[in-house]
């Protein structure tokens, strides 16, 4: 019974890489920015619709071991269905994360206080290529690259066989990119001949306006509750999680507190192979809709 409960969910620890959404977590309990504090026990492939994030993950974690590390790599378009989400230009960035962990850090599940608990650092890198001016320039002049770091804490505790609680805090380096406005480079190629106005020119999406990198101190808070299995969704043998969770930034520049809802569909009697879900946020005023998909590879 205690290997199977264990089986329910292990937590990790995560920053967030992001451009907003673009970090890696390898989990499907996911916000619309692609942010969360629960993550998968085993390995998995993730593809969050909403802002076409695809990771690829592996966690060494064994019962009759109490210390377990994982590692994971990720990508995010620049284009594609999550067009149909948002009309704000998807960023490509990809990167990796590493993460190291314990079973039972308190000694409270050994002593029966809660059912399961673990405690994690993770750490990773990302880069990310896009076009930002502050006003008319060429567009290689607009071209930049952007380095992410983050290290972040996290813990999950399993209070019962059907509630789990997960929260996560630390740093990473951002940029206020997704706070800019959305624009059109052009760079004539050829100009119009003299008494005409047609020319040549080169286009390329991008954003205007003051940019800028800070220092994040982010806390994500997740409260998972499963469903008794007798709730089904009509034609799916599958077990229904209701997600609640906090996203915030306590740092001094582009503090923000936001809080959403999700609810996320798992193969019946393991909630941690997660077939997939949808999320709702509401984030910097604005409604933000995440559609998560998940292949376990056990």
């Amino acid at each position: 019974m205690r290997i199977a409960t264990r089986d329910l969910l292990i937590f990790t620890a995560a920053l967030s890489l992001t451009i907003a959404p673009a970090s890696a977590q390898q989990s499907a309990f996911q916000s619309g920015d692609g942010q969360t504090s629960i993550y998968l026990d085993a390995g998995a492939v993730i593809f969050n619709l909403a802002d076409t994030k695809f990771s690829v993950g592996y966690t060494n974690r064994h019962s009759a071991k109490r210390r377990f590390f994982g590692y994971q790599v990720f990508g995010q378009a620049s284009s594609g269905i999550a067009t149909l989400f948002s009309s704000k230009i998807k960023i490509p960035e990809g990167g990796a994360d590493f993460s190291a962990g314990a079973h039972d850090p308190f000694h409270w599940s050994s002593s029966g206080k809660v059912v399961d608990d673990w405690i994690l650092l993770d750490a990773g890198y990302s880069r990310s290529a896009f076009y930002v001016g502050s006003g008319p320039e060429p567009i290689d002049s607009a071209h930049r690259y952007f380095d992410r770091y983050r290290v972040v804490a996290d813990y999950n505790t399993l209070l019962s066989g059907i509630v789990l609680v997960g929260i996560a805090a630390g740093v990473e380096r951002r940029n206020n990119i997704q706070d800019l406005r959305q624009v059109t480079f052009e760079t004539v190629l050829v100009p119009a001949p003299v008494g005409l106005t047609n020319s040549v020119v080169k286009t390329q999406g991008g954003f205007l306006g003051n940019y800028r990198e800070y220092v994040a101190a982010p806390i994500y808070t997740d409260l998972l509750f499963m469903l008794p299995p007798s709730i089904k969704v009509p034609g799916f043998d599958s077990q229904i999680g209701i997600d609640g969770f906090t996203r915030s930034n306590v740092a001094a520049f582009n503090r923000y507190a936001d809080g959403g809802v999700g609810v996320f569909l798992t193969k019946s009697g393991a909630p941690t192979k997660v077939i997939g879900g949808l999320s709702a946020s509401w984030n910097g005023g604005k409604i933000r809709v995440a559609l998560v998909a998940g292949f376990n590879f056990r």
